[in-house]
């Protein structure tokens, strides 16, 4: 049947998306977290489950990308087993999906392991574009008018507007001016 999957997630998406659509509008992502957790066990990143940093490896302990033993950027799938001898991680990427080499070697320098890189765990906070922060100021405003700051359920959007304030005191609904950039005339000479 063309459009039809009968695999497992396929039947909990479906699970999932029918209490979800009776929802005119879930305002908070703890709702979303709430239907979730009816159907499978729910994990939240960065408090329950780490992120590390795998581009903070020092790089006296790595091999450059361009030393592997495989081309990184040409690779359909990875796979990582640790060496029990020396307890080190052995990787080795694979060009295509139905021929298996398995030259698992190490992306380590002579005399280095990987208990000699130090875990970075990567913070949860990140820099959210002021306009993308004028867009939801908007878009609350619109959809729950002016005072939309008062409502209860929408304590998460204030929170991440009051969060992400920009430095210079400017009032996100005002919006933002890129002064840093003129406008250049075209010129016929460019276009081919």
């Amino acid at each position: 049947m063309i459009g039809y999957s009968f695999l497992p997630p396929d039947r909990v998406f479906g699970k999932i998306e029918k209490p979800i659509r009776s929802h005119e509008v879930l305002s908070d992502p703890k709702d979303y977290v709430h239907v979730f957790a009816e159907h499978g066990s729910t994990i939240h990143l960065g408090t329950q489950c780490l992120v590390y940093d795998s581009k903070a490896v020092p790089q006296d302990v790595t091999k450059p990308m361009g030393q592997w033993h495989f081309k990184f950027a040409a690779c359909k799938w990875l796979s990582l087993i640790r060496n029990k001898n020396d307890n080190n991680v052995l990787i080795y990427g694979e060009m295509n999906y139905h021929i298996y080499i398995r030259s698992y070697k190490t992306t380590m320098k002579r005399a280095k392991h990987s208990k000699d890189v130090p875990p970075v765990v990567v913070t949860k906070c990140i820099q959210v574009n002021t306009l993308k922060l004028r867009d939801v100021n908007n878009l609350l405003s619109k959809h729950f008018e002016a005072n939309w700051h008062d409502l209860k359920h929408l304590e998460f959007y204030k929170h991440v507007l009051q969060l992400h304030r920009p430095s210079n005191d400017q009032d996100i609904s005002e919006g933002a001016t890129n002064d840093g950039c003129e406008l250049m005339e075209e010129d016929a000479a460019y276009f081919v």
